[in-house]
């Protein structure tokens, strides 16, 4: 064979070959996948480096469920989505979606038309479509709302609400007048708040159990969030207790009970209440005799508590922090919360910020501001420049963004780098994908 000949065979076979999309740079695993650049756009491939999303994407938001939400360039102030499946290699849907939700069972779609739609990835369906659908316990069920009446009059409006199995059919409907539902503590509970105001001097507060539809109780004046799913706390302008979910009293009359954490999980059956000589900690079970943790103690204010089986009462000279975990307290002169973030609680003094953890150990107030921990390591702000610190305080000025903030699910973080990208961090700080701006907006 000539040599021409032969380099025109060898053509032919490079010509016959899949082309290879060389990664100019490759993020850290998430799963079986990892999401890689080429180009300056994003895709996604296996460890082994085989393309499964193709690079022609302007951001890929992190992987949850086997599903993976890619933005295009859309508007000016916002990134238009799509969704793929990974396992299948398949685009389920095109970016032409403003939101996109992932939950364990379905997906919530939402684009311009300003209906929501109920998405099965696995029959590529839409189930149905409302103006308004919330998740509940990620997907295990979900809620949808109608209103019932035109409120252009000034009237009061009617809303129906749909609790709906992930199929879409409908378990209950519960019409309230002029009312809202208290989506909050439903995240991860079977039971529901919900508040209506039959006049304008009244306002009723029902709770609902998701599966029977039974309702457990109703109050004229006030309610807090369930917590653990099986207790919350109640008013009948007059006097405070603690109900448990089939709304048996499982606390006697308090002056005041505080306002407990959104998020159930947190809970513990931990309340601060109020009585006679002060406030107390106390933890409820199914007896009428919750046990007294800690106080009385005279507050400067409301307690608050913070998640982690740990609470801030404020006084006069500082703040008085309670932990349930070890029965632990301290005082901090002159120092106040800034806010509680999942596995620590930034603290602040004379406009500097530092962290509380569970246990009541500290890292001083020394910094310009905070982001929480997640996990082993939190941020810092210096100098208008954030810097990763570890739970020992140390600080790594050889890493810095000039912004950061944390996903709402509490998996990671998103950093702003001084060139203008947007990534996502994992808990070990590691990148694992580049996303827009916009969508974390």
């Amino acid at each position: 064979m000539t040599m021409k000949r032969m380099m025109l065979v060898c053509v032919m076979i490079l010509c016959l070959l899949p082309i290879t999309t060389f990664a100019e740079e490759t993020f850290a695993p998430q799963g079986d996948y990892c999401v890689f650049c080429a180009d300056g756009l994003y895709g996604v491939q296996t460890l082994d480096g085989e393309t499964v999303v193709p690079a022609e994407y302007i951001g890929i938001h992190p992987i949850y469920n086997d599903l993976c939400i890619v933005e295009a360039i859309g508007s000016p102030y916002h990134p238009l989505l799509g969704l793929w499946r990974l396992s299948t290699r398949e685009e389920l849907q095109p970016c032409i979606w403003n939101t996109i939700t992932v939950t364990d069972t379905l997906v919530v779609l939402n684009n311009e038309d300003d209906l929501m739609y109920l998405y099965d990835p696995y029959s590529n369906r839409i189930i149905l479509s409302s103006n308004w659908i919330l998740p509940l316990g990620n997907g295990k069920r979900f809620v949808t709302e109608s209103e019932a009446d035109d409120s252009s009059d000034g009237e009061i409006v009617d809303y129906c609400y749909q609790f709906r199995a992930p199929d879409g059919t409908i378990v209950f409907e519960v019409e309230v007048a002029d009312g809202f539902l208290m989506d909050n503590p439903a995240i991860n509970t079977d039971y529901a708040l919900i508040s209506s105001s039959p006049d304008s001097t009244m306002s009723v507060m029902s709770m609902y159990n998701f599966i029977t539809g039974k309702q457990i109780m109703t109050t004229d004046f006030q309610c807090f969030w369930p917590v653990d799913g099986y207790a919350a706390a109640w008013s009948d302008q007059t006097h405070y207790y603690i109900i448990d979910c089939n709304g048996n009293q499982v606390s006697p009359f308090y002056l005041d009970i505080a306002m407990t954490v959104y998020t159930p999980e947190y809970g513990d059956g931990l309340f601060a209440v109020k009585k006679e000589d002060g406030w107390y900690i106390i933890r409820v079970d199914s007896e009428i005799n919750p046990d007294e943790l800690f106080g009385p103690i005279q507050c400067y204010g409301k307690p608050y508590y913070l998640g982690n089986q740990l609470f801030a009462l404020p006084t006069e000279k500082g703040t008085l922090f309670f932990s349930a975990l070890n029965n632990q307290h301290l005082f901090l002169e002159d120092t106040w919360t800034g806010g509680s973030m999942r596995a620590s609680t930034t603290i602040c003094k004379e406009g500097r910020y530092g962290f509380l953890f569970e246990d009541l150990t500290i890292i001083e107030p020394l910094y310009d501001s905070c982001c929480g921990f997640l996990g082993d390591f939190g941020f810092v702000k210096i100098g208008g420049v954030w810097h990763p610190i570890d739970r020992e305080g140390n600080v790594d000025e050889g890493i810095s963004y000039s912004y950061v903030n944390q996903s709402t699910d509490g998996l990671y973080y998103y950093v702003w780098c001084e060139n203008g990208e947007t990534y996502c961090l994992d808990l070990m700080l590691q990148p694992i994908t580049h996303i827009s701006v916009m969508a974390v907006g």
